[in-house]
């Protein structure tokens, strides 16, 4: 949510936990510190890294993807053609995952040194999309042609390789907001 003075809070932890809280199976087994859930976000807002089955190494970067969704779907042409970024007729990962490559490039194992330990990629499944083109985010947010700085914090926002991807820092430091004397405050949790 974002509110009148532009404070972006962050809501709806329905199946977020704590590291640190011990996981149960519904049969009552205790779940491998190690592992994480893949059934995490709400599809649309999946980042592509738990798409791809990742339960070990994804970390807060899949909620930069999310802001990065949710801010591209505010850009989308007020047409009604289009109101979500990755929407699908069914709820398929791998059609997410289809959708999410043909507007930010498929991924290459040479690039992101570990795609190709995630369970579900698998290169021969995927067409090959360019990388990072900014005309395709551009046909799909026409906006962004005259707006320079927002179409490069999307792109660090929507960078489908986490190890890439813009951290908190970067993004609220990006010259989309500095330029517009925007001064980012010191991130807060507020009491539940």
């Amino acid at each position: 949510m974002v509110d009148k003075n532009g404070t972006l809070t962050l809501i709806d932890f329905g199946i977020g936990y704590s590291k640190n809280t011990p996981m149960f199976t519904q049969q009552g087994d205790q779940i491998a510190d190690d592992k994480m859930s893949t059934n995490v976000q709400t599809l649309w807002y999946r980042a592509p890294e738990v798409l791809l089955g990742s339960d070990k190494a994804y970390s807060y970067k899949i909620d930069i993807w999310s802001i990065g969704v949710v801010l591209a779907e505010m850009l989308l042409p007020p047409d009604g053609v289009k109101t979500y970024l990755f929407q699908t007729n069914e709820l398929s990962e791998f059609k997410t995952l289809i959708d999410i490559f043909k507007l930010r490039g498929t991924p290459s194992s040479s690039e992101w040194k570990r795609l190709a330990e995630l369970p579900n990629w698998d290169e021969s499944k995927f067409p090959k999309f360019p990388q990072r083109s900014k005309t395709k985010l551009i046909s799909t947010m026409p906006i962004l042609a005259d707006n320079p700085e927002l179409l490069s914090l999307l792109e660090g926002l929507l960078e489908v390789n986490p190890e890439r991807r813009f951290n908190i820092k970067q993004a609220l430091e990006h010259p989309f907001f500095t330029k517009a004397g925007f001064k980012p405050s010191e991130p807060y949790l507020s009491p539940i």
